[in-house]
């Protein structure tokens, strides 16, 4: 299948997933075979253009690290993925990836580097929670803006 029949599928999917949860369709629920299904097939598409970590300098001369994921062709733009409480751990490397499959370049800082390089939990805990929680307080929104502009 190339690239545009599978985009087609992926709308289709998406679309019906769409009109189902409108009509209140119990088959859709959260957890459900269907629903899993299709976001296993949605997320195993976008998985296909894999970024890479990279290094970073920063407006005020800091270096961190991000996940840069690039689309099969030319850009359509330009995306900055701002990463959750765990870092730039799986989940923000494959949403960065699902975008630079749609087409487009993206970055996703670690901004939590500044405080201590390499943060990422993949595992939701209330240990990992409470621990992002406490990176999240240490971070300089001012600093953290120098990292994302």
């Amino acid at each position: 299948m190339n690239n545009n029949t599978e985009s087609l599928r992926i709308h289709i999917l998406l679309e019906a997933y769409r009109i189902t949860q409108q009509s209140g369709n119990q088959n859709l629920r959260p957890g459900s075979p269907l629903t899993v299904y299709i976001l296993k097939f949605v997320f195993q598409f976008r998985r296909q253009a894999m970024g890479q970590m990279i290094e970073l300098k920063t407006k005020d001369g800091q270096t961190i690290s991000a996940h840069r994921a690039e689309p099969a062709g030319k850009p359509r733009g330009g995306l900055v993925v701002i990463q959750e409480i765990w870092g730039v751990n799986k989940h923000i490397r494959n949403v960065a990836d699902g975008y630079a499959a749609d087409g487009y370049l993206v970055i996703a800082p670690a901004i939590f580097d500044r405080i201590e390089r390499g943060v990422t939990m993949d595992e939701y805990t209330n240990e990992t929670m409470q621990k992002g929680f406490g990176y999240m307080q240490k971070v300089n929104i001012d600093k953290a803006l120098l990292d994302v502009g």
